[in-house]
């Protein structure tokens, strides 16, 4: 987390530390104590609740930086007021169709696997929006 919050927060970034409080509530000192070394006499652990409002500030990108050890990921969630449940599904539709079409003759090559890289993230990037539709409509 030290370092995901490095490379988002201070020298070299457009976001200062104080900027980072100002939009997460979290105070100046429990960021700065969480970027020092470990061990020294400024550290102190980000208490979890904290480490959350700065995610939501910083986004799916520090996030996943602080998940990378764990090797898992994060994403941003849509707002699922947006999103069109039957548009959602025909995309599903259009996307998989595209994919069944690369592996129709049970053959792929470089060249397929190359078409279906973009495909694939589209397909997690479908995923995420509908998770995110299904979230609204439990709560």
């Amino acid at each position: 987390m030290r370092a995901a919050l490095r490379a988002f927060v201070g020298t070299g970034t457009p976001l200062t530390v104080k900027m980072l409080a100002n939009a997460s509530g979290v105070p100046d000192k429990t960021i700065v104590c969480a970027m020092a070394e470990v061990g020294s006499e400024h550290w102190r652990p980000m208490p979890f609740d904290r480490l959350l409002s700065i995610a939501a500030v910083l986004g799916a990108e520090f996030t996943a930086a602080c998940l990378q050890p764990a090797r898992q990921g994060a994403f941003d969630l849509p707002i699922a007021a947006n999103l069109d449940p039957a548009a959602l599904m025909i995309e599903v539709t259009t996307n998989a169709q595209a994919i069944v079409s690369l592996a129709a003759d049970n053959d792929i090559c470089a060249a397929d696997l190359v078409k279906m890289d973009p495909l694939a993230l589209a397909h997690i990037d479908l995923g995420v929006r509908i998770k995110a539709a299904c979230w609204q409509q439990a709560a």
